[in-house]
């Protein structure tokens, strides 16, 4: 089989998490991956990408009002040229609707992949009710759909999207690249990975440290990523005096010994699907502190291998429970190794593969 997976400007790691369960799953010969750049190297994976010329072209508007138009005509092009047998569109819009649409006119498989909460198919756009029913009728259009857990699953279901058309496939974490490893020593008390934004609270981050550092005042803490708060987010370590105990590397490519140096993760979201960087931490023996959003409780389950927090805007909840794993290393080290199971059994490339090759045989019998 020959398969398309479209991503868009999605991150490295997140594409081969998307990827590797088709290649996985002994039934695909070649998954041409499109993206915005040319991400990790894939064997059994190529990419296909924008022209330079488009990503350079000012001012930034313009290129992106062009490559809007640019993307489905390349798709199409390359549907056209290389006849996949499926094409996955991972996020709703556009990635989603444009492998719909484009589907349609090839009489191609379509898979959308809904890959945030319940808010990726309402939107935060005006007009909610245009947007709602414009992704509602691309995932009834499509062949299939993938969520990342029952939340999304039942609201699409009560929407009127087929159950049997839906499924959970989260994307696969490399277990032997993001592995617990005893020799490396737990240095880091809190991490954080993800977009400097407000949705996703690293300000938040830095209260519950600021807090924790009276009681603690030897904590470490690092913050991996970039966004419109990172310089907001310097300035506020200033203001709470922090300098010393918090780092901000910006975004890195490779975070996985982050992950196996840290003792917790720290997800204060206000919306989330299931976050890949809390499953690649909990591979890695990072137990997560993370809110009650989107799928999170699919895999966090609260004082098991994780501590979960009601409401993300709650900082002493989170703060509590930090505290909790911080000083408490045997609760720790058993929620740790819980996390690490956890992963394994339900999101490694193998159990990953199987849920595609579900899909594969679903799309079969549709022939």
């Amino acid at each position: 089989m020959i398969i398309f997976v479209v991503v868009g400007r999605f991150g490295k790691s997140l594409t081969v998490s998307k990827v590797e369960p088709f290649l996985a799953t002994g039934k695909v010969s070649k998954v041409y991956i499109f993206r915005q750049e040319a991400g990790f190297p894939v064997e059994g994976a190529e990419y296909i990408t924008l022209p330079e010329l488009l990503l350079n072209l000012k001012p930034a508007w313009l290129s992106k009002a062009i490559r809007f138009l640019y993307e489905p005509l390349q798709l199409l092009r390359y549907t056209i040229m290389l006849k996949p047998n499926l094409i996955n569109g991972v996020f709703t819009l556009p990635k989603g609707l444009n492998s719909t649409v484009v589907g349609k006119i090839t009489k191609t498989h379509s898979v959308v992949s809904v890959v945030g909460g319940i808010v990726e198919i309402t939107t935060r756009l005006p007009f909610i009710d245009f947007w709602e029913k414009l992704n509602l009728w691309m995932l009834k259009s499509c062949s299939a759909v993938t969520t990342k857990g029952h939340v999304v699953t039942n609201y699409l279901i009560y929407k009127g999207i087929p159950k049997d058309k839906i499924f959970t496939l989260n994307g696969s974490i490399d277990t032997t690249k993001f592995a617990y490893k005893p020799d490396i020593a737990k240095d880091i008390d809190i991490l954080f990975v993800g977009n400097f934004s407000r949705l996703k609270g690293p300000d938040r981050v830095l209260k519950v440290i600021s807090n924790l550092s009276k009681e603690i005042p030897d904590i470490k803490a690092v913050l991996i990523g970039h966004g419109d708060l990172f310089k907001s987010m310097k300035q506020m370590i200033i203001e709470l005096n922090l300098q010393n105990q918090v780092e901000l590397p910006g975004y890195i490519d490779h975070p996985e010994t982050l992950f196996q140096r840290s003792k917790c993760i720290l997800i204060p979201s206000e919306s989330e699907g299931l976050p890949t960087c809390m499953l690649e931490g909990m591979s890695c023996g990072c137990v997560p502190v993370v809110s009650e959003v989107g799928n999170i409780i699919e895999a966090a389950l609260h004082e098991t291998n994780a501590m979960v927090v009601k409401d993300y805007t709650d900082i002493n909840s989170f703060i509590c429970n930090a505290k909790k794993l911080l000083t408490n290393d045997a609760l720790r080290n058993q929620m740790a190794q819980n996390a690490i199971h956890t992963v394994q059994e339900k999101y490694s490339i193998k159990k990953q593969a199987k849920i595609v090759n579900d899909i594969i045989e679903f799309l079969s019998i549709k022939n």
